[in-house]
């Protein structure tokens, strides 16, 4: 399911140059693709961005030549089959409920977790974009921590929405636990985004009036 930004006030929608859907929930297949073989760019395009839901709304409207994603949201939202997506997100919590349950009763299990998140903090992001360490660290987080009931479809939501912004974007605001998971990885920008929470709306807001578009380098070009 794509993360939908829903622009509002119609200077919002007239202002955005550069607009996609990022893809979540994280999946390694388009990435794993590219490090095989980096040629592929031109076919898989960039792996955070969910493509074909606009190349579908545009190709729709007979390719307009300007679109908004508010647009887009408006189109695709009412043909998602609800009940059936309601039916299989309670399905997947209790599936996840379940494996807590399991996990967090394993001492065994927790140390290997905890042991694992520390050695993807010592290491450090191995490709250029750090997709496959924030999501088993984020996984780990999760199991190691029995405050997190993670009993809402609208958690794990979360947890997803974390991995591939934090992964590709530059600039990301997350709730307050989330916050405190991004900083305990080691990560920093410019291998993740620059992360916020409520608490620090205010250099949120600062960091994207100074942002220059500018060349992510990362773990690829770190020396």
């Amino acid at each position: 399911m794509p993360s939908y930004l829903l622009l509002i006030r119609r200077r919002d929608r007239e202002d955005i140059k550069c607009q996609y859907f990022t893809n979540v929930p994280y999946s390694p297949k388009k990435e794993n693709a590219l490090i095989t073989n980096p040629s592929l760019i031109f076919e898989v395009k960039n792996p955070s961005a969910e493509v074909e839901i606009v190349a579908a709304h545009v190709m729709a409207h007979n390719y307009p030549v300007k679109w908004h994603v508010a647009d887009v949201i408006q189109t695709v939202i009412p043909e998602l089959p609800t009940m059936r997506l309601s039916r299989s997100n309670s399905e997947f919590v209790r599936d996840m409920q379940r494996l807590l349950g399991v996990g967090r009763g394993d001492r065994l299990h927790l140390r290997r977790a905890e042991k694992r998140f520390k050695s993807f903090k010592k290491a450090g992001p191995r490709y250029q974009r750090p997709t496959r360490e924030i999501y088993a660290m984020a996984l780990d987080f999760v199991m190691r921590n029995n405050q997190m009931k993670m009993s809402e479809y609208s958690e794990w939501t979360d947890l997803f929405h974390v991995v591939v912004p934090v992964s590709y974007c530059d600039i990301v605001m997350v709730d307050k636990r989330w916050k405190a998971f991004v900083t305990q990885t080691g990560f920093s920008y410019p291998d993740i985004a620059m992360t916020f929470d409520k608490k620090t709306s205010n250099q949120f807001f600062a960091a994207i009036e100074t942002w220059k578009d500018t060349e992510r380098g990362g773990a690829a070009n770190r020396p």
